[in-house]
């Protein structure tokens, strides 16, 4: 069984060429998103699912 694993980012370009880049939730400041660029276009989305499922790098570090 193939496991898909969480990669956190703020910037990568994905094996389809489309750009992500880690961005403030306009709509709450405690939060992100992922502005996904491909296809001439932007749209935003929490996860981006490629090989693995990118989300932003968290803005709360863990505790030990």
């Amino acid at each position: 069984m193939n496991r898909k694993r969480v990669v956190e980012i703020d910037f990568a370009k994905l094996s389809d060429g489309s750009l992500v880049e880690m961005i403030e939730d306009p709509a709450d400041a405690t939060k992100t998103l992922l502005a996904v660029y491909d296809d001439h276009s932007v749209h935003y989305t929490d996860t981006r699912t490629d090989i693995d499922d990118i989300v932003p790098l968290s803005t709360h570090p863990q505790m030990p």
